[in-house]
């Protein structure tokens, strides 16, 4: 006879409380936690994504110019140029 937990495990009420706000993208600052909730989602709802909040971010930032990486390391030559 298999008996079930009465009480509910930490995983399963982070799990329903995400599920509940219908968000599709969650972000997360724990190691512990995007690995813990990246599981359980994978079960429960293959299209939600769990990320690391720094990967969030990295998605926003616009892509970086060529004219931009150009200027910077043009700024460079020109600081090691002026040192003595």
């Amino acid at each position: 006879m298999v008996r079930r937990r009465a009480i509910p495990t930490r995983r399963e009420l982070r799990v329903k409380e995400v599920l509940e706000t219908g968000a599709n993208t969650l972000a997360v600052c724990c190691p512990f936690c995007l690995n813990m909730l990246s599981d359980a989602l994978a079960h429960e709802d293959p299209d939600a994504r769990v990320l690391d909040m720094a990967e969030l971010l990295a998605e926003k930032l616009p892509p970086l110019k060529a004219s931009n990486a150009s200027r910077r390391s043009q700024s460079e030559k020109n600081r090691k140029d002026q040192k003595p």
